[in-house]
C-alpha cells in the first residue's frame, strides 16, 4: 500500500524552477494542481500568483460545471450563477492575466443589477461561512454577497 502523493508516467518530467522572482515571469513551465504560477510585487514583496493563458480561462468560463440536479429554469438565479462564477474565476486566478480579467469584466457588465443584487438568505444575507473557521476565525462574517473582487483585492489576498 503506498501513501502521498504518486505521479503518472510521462505526466511530468525535472524541471529547474525560476528564483528570479522577475514580476511577470512563471515559476515553472509546468503546472502544479492545474494552474501555473507566476511572480506578482505585492504591497510588502514580490509572491507566487495563479496563472493561466487566455485560452485556459475562455474555456473554464465556456465549459462551467452544472449541477445534474438543478430542476429549476429561473432566470434570475441564471444570472446570480452566472456572477458568482465570474466572480470565483476572478479570484482564483484570471486577474493575474489581464485579457482574462477584461473579458470577466465585461461580461459582468452584461448580467442585470437585479442578479447582482439578489441577496443570499444565509446569515442575514452575507452567506455561508468559510469552511474552516481556523483561518478567519469562528466569528468572521462576510460583509455582503455583492461584492466585486479588484485585481488589486486578488493579488494581495494571496501575497497574505
Amino acid at each position: 500500500k503506498s501513501l502521498g502523493l504518486e505521479i503518472k508516467a510521462g505526466t511530468w518530467a525535472p524541471e529547474t524552477v525560476n528564483f528570479s522572482a522577475e514580476p511577470g515571469t512563471l515559476w515553472s513551465n509546468q503546472k502544479f494542481l492545474g494552474i501555473h504560477y507566476m511572480y506578482s510585487p505585492g504591497a510588502r514583496e514580490m509572491g507566487l500568483v495563479p496563472w493561466l493563458p487566455e485560452m485556459d480561462w475562455a474555456k473554464n468560463l465556456l465549459c462551467g460545471r452544472t449541477d445534474p440536479d438543478a430542476t429549476r429554469n429561473d432566470v434570475r438565479l441564471a444570472g446570480r450563477l452566472r456572477f458568482d462564477r465570474l466572480r470565483g474565476l476572478m479570484v482564483t486566478g484570471a486577474f493575474s492575466n489581464p485579457n482574462a480579467a477584461k473579458l470577466l469584466e465585461t461580461i459582468l457588465n452584461y448580467i442585470p443589477a437585479r442578479d447582482i443584487l439578489m441577496e443570499v438568505q444565509v446569515d442575514n444575507g452575507r452567506g455561508e461561512q468559510p469552511e474552516f473557521g481556523l483561518v478567519t476565525g469562528e466569528d468572521f462574517h462576510w460583509v455582503s454577497s455583492q461584492g466585486w473582487p479588484t485585481r488589486e483585492w486578488c493579488n494581495d489576498l494571496y501575497m497574505s
